[in-house]
């Protein structure tokens, strides 16, 4: 049960990064 929360909570923290990634390639293009 703890193993699967930190797993769910990992997948989360994941996606969080793809989209921070992706919002960061879009700012550097609307600013360049």
């Amino acid at each position: 049960m703890l193993l699967n929360l930190l797993s769910q909570i990992s997948w989360q923290f994941q996606l969080v990064g793809l989209y921070q990634e992706r919002d960061i390639k879009l700012m550097t293009n609307y600013n360049g």
